[in-house]
């Protein structure tokens, strides 16, 4: 029996769902096309970010560009990293030991009721590899995740300043948490 045979035969019997043929490929070759698919994606993705962000500007007021980037941020934080600050909630100093463990302790450091934290690098999954330019307002969803994280933890609203940026030319991120 041939391997398209028996394939047919084990989906007719409801061994293999028949969606996860098109996933069987030999390692070589799959690992190449996966890499690629995805090489392709992630430019796909920065290059109609860029477009967003440059119909945004061009068709919004700056409170609304704003606005609607933090919310994103804040539903990207929500998707994820929100349950480290729900375990510290009521505990912001806990929350930045948290971050201290992955930032490092001199790039997450809370003194009475303001917070600062650092990134050496850009973390924002859909920049990890894009090459182009990004707008700079881009950096506001990063503000609204931080926004959520600290909001969160504080049980209160809190204010964050972007003090500087990566996208925006600077050697790291920096935001500054007024609790």
């Amino acid at each position: 029996m041939n391997r398209k045979d028996f394939i047919s035969r084990i989906i007719k019997l409801g061994v293999i769902p028949a969606f996860l043929l098109t996933r069987i490929k030999t390692g070589a070759a799959q690992n190449e096309e996966t890499a690629e698919s995805s090489a392709t994606q992630q430019k796909f993705t920065g290059q109609w970010l860029v477009s967003l962000l440059n119909n945004m500007n061009n068709k919004l007021q700056e409170q609304d560009k704003v606005k609607l980037l933090e919310a994103c941020g804040r539903d990207c934080a929500r998707n994820g990293a929100v349950q480290m600050a729900q375990a510290n909630k009521g505990n912001v100093q806990g929350l930045i030991d948290k971050l201290a463990e992955f930032l490092g302790k001199e790039n997450a450091v809370l003194a009475g009721n303001k917070a600062t934290i650092k990134y050496s690098k850009c973390y924002c999954p859909n920049l990890a590899n894009f090459t182009g330019t990004m707008p700079g307002m881009y950096c506001n969803c990063s503000r609204g995740w931080v926004l959520e994280m600290f909001e969160t933890a504080a049980q209160k609203p809190v204010k964050v300043e972007l003090v500087s940026s990566i996208v925006r030319g600077a050697d790291h991120c920096e935001f500054s948490i007024e609790i």
